[in-house]
């Protein structure tokens, strides 16, 4: 039986963003195909065809991944009073809702690349759209190992959850 193999992302620094704060709390609310939502690292060899690793995955499953990862962000950016990871917004709470389309590897002949994609809202309390933004990316990989996918998971969802916290605090400052 080969051996189990666990991967982790490790981001790189997401900078910070203007000295802007709020008295508002945010519930952070990601959505995902099921596949998602389990730590087997998932790969497509074709646009037809998923297949789940049996003995390579996560450290934890993408979507509680994403979830943990922008709430630390957030939470570091000091953005809001409190920010939160739950299936249920309290009605005083913004809402952040990531809907986590792509987190794989997809082979295309001799080629494989990173894949992440997600969409991202940012609500008030009242349902009122303040942000949103999707967010895409297919990195080429310089090789089909796990490692390589990893890498250029990590690389890229640095740059979206830098991209996502410079977007809020924007909202956030033009009067959320």
């Amino acid at each position: 039986m080969p051996q189990t193999k666990i991967y982790s992302l490790a981001l790189k620094d997401v900078g910070s963003v203007a000295n802007v704060k709020t008295d508002a709390s945010v519930d952070i609310v990601v959505r995902s195909p099921r596949y998602l939502a389990q730590p087997y690292i998932a790969y497509r060899t074709s646009p037809y065809q998923l297949q789940i690793s049996r003995y390579s995955k996560w450290d934890y499953a993408p979507a509680e991944m994403m979830a943990e990862l922008f709430r630390k962000a957030l939470s570091e950016a000091e953005l809001f009073r409190q920010v939160k990871v739950s299936n249920f917004v309290p009605p005083e709470f913004h809402c952040l809702e990531i809907d986590l389309k792509r987190f794989e590897r997809s082979d295309d002949g001799s080629n494989s690349f990173a894949e992440l994609s997600y969409d991202i809202e940012l609500r008030s309390p009242g349902g009122k759209a303040v942000f949103h933004g999707s967010f895409h990316r297919e990195i080429r990989l310089g090789g089909r190992g796990f490692s390589f996918l990893a890498e250029a998971l990590s690389n890229a969802l640095s740059e979206g959850i830098s991209e996502a916290k410079t977007a809020i605090a924007g909202a956030v400052q033009g009067g959320m």
